[in-house]
């Protein structure tokens, strides 16, 4: 497509698949930009992108591989809690910056979660 400058995506993981390194390429055989994702369990834990942040990214699992805690946005670090029945009940944003003034900053976000199960209906 016109505009874009990625023309291959290349995948190479190391043994173990415990890192991938994506390679993005501006034509055959020169590479623009390169990000490391690392797994830990089959699971990303950090994501090293240097065009787009200098902090890398990063996601923290609980024992039933639900996500608890990321920073997978520019602007703000995620929790999420979850009930005894795997259901998402908190997500709280911490903010760490913004685009606006900072007198207008919230400092946190809090969004609660209450589930109703219904029947199923009659056909």
């Amino acid at each position: 497509m016109a505009g874009l400058r990625t023309v291959k995506i290349e995948y190479t993981y190391k043994k173990g698949r415990t890192e991938m390194l994506e390679k993005h390429y501006e034509d055959d055989t020169k590479i623009y930009n390169t990000i490391t994702h690392k797994y830990k369990d089959k699971r990303e834990i950090e994501k090293i992108d240097s065009a787009t942040s200098n902090r890398p990214f990063y996601w923290k699992y609980d024992d039933k591989g639900r996500v608890i805690e990321t920073n997978q946005a520019f602007y703000y670090v995620l929790y999420n809690q979850y009930n005894s029945q795997d259901y998402l009940t908190n997500k709280t944003l911490v903010v760490i910056q913004t685009d606006s003034d900072e007198r207008d900053r919230p400092k946190k976000i809090q969004f609660k979660y209450d589930y109703e199960f219904r029947q199923d209906l009659e056909k």
